[in-house]
């Protein structure tokens, strides 16, 4: 974010040279976690909550992981539902940002869309959130059989702007329950506004942890040629 500083103690505050107008707000660190979900005629049809990622050297959404507790989940759930009844959301999908810090919830932001490609992330735990939603309308019967696997979706981006040569490929060794969706093609072109919108691809995981996701993407973004 612009004209953000981060201000470490009293000394670092002293330091430092600010304009006539400036807020103090307090650094929340920890965790971070998406709550997603769909309300029709006041009734949740599905919740899910996923651990958030972002990448450290740019703020982008670097991916999502369902290695939650049930205990937190519950607790997630109480507030949420007391939310959206608060905020009136009905026949709507939702989406909240929440941090967990100091045992706090707190819920930073909120939208009536899906989070960032949350629809790829619900396909991949079996929840066709917008098949849901049009069933849910037409007062069809429907059933959710949501996987309760671990899953992990990482998403990959340029490193820089330009026309993507090829598309980049999972080496051998990391193959097994990897599955890759190509959201760019080759000789496409790819910005960098630094947003969602720069993801070439995205690359879901049963097996792996988030950190060895990170590296095997790391890896995949090496690979990717550009030209001007």
């Amino acid at each position: 974010s612009e004209s953000i500083e981060i201000i470490s103690s009293i000394d670092d505050y002293l330091s430092k040279t600010f304009s006539n107008e400036f807020i103090f707000e307090e650094f929340l660190g920890n965790d971070l976690f998406s709550i997603d979900g769909l309300v029709i005629n006041s009734k949740f049809i599905f919740q899910n909550f996923s651990k958030k990622y972002i990448r450290s050297d740019s703020f982008l959404t670097s991916g999502y992981s369902s290695n939650i507790s049930e205990n937190f989940i519950n607790s997630f759930q109480n507030y949420t539902q007391k939310l959206i009844s608060i905020l009136n959301v009905n026949n709507s999908f939702f989406s909240f940002d929440v941090l967990y810090y100091k045992d706090k919830f707190y819920f930073i932001d909120f939208g009536l869309l899906l989070d960032a490609q949350m629809d790829r992330y619900l396909f991949h735990k079996n929840i066709n959130c917008f098949e849901l939603f049009l069933k849910t309308l037409k007062n069809e019967n429907f059933k959710i059989n949501s996987s309760k696997n671990n899953i992990i979706m990482g998403f990959i981006y340029p490193k820089i702007k330009g026309i993507m040569k090829n598309i980049p490929l999972i080496s051998d060794k990391n193959l097994n329950n990897l599955y890759l969706e190509p959201i760019k093609s080759t000789n496409e072109f790819c910005d960098k506004k630094m947003d969602i919108s720069d993801c070439v691809g995205i690359l879901f995981s049963k097996d792996h942890s988030w950190k060895e996701l990170e590296n095997i993407i790391s890896d995949m973004e090496n690979q990717i040629k550009f030209s001007n």
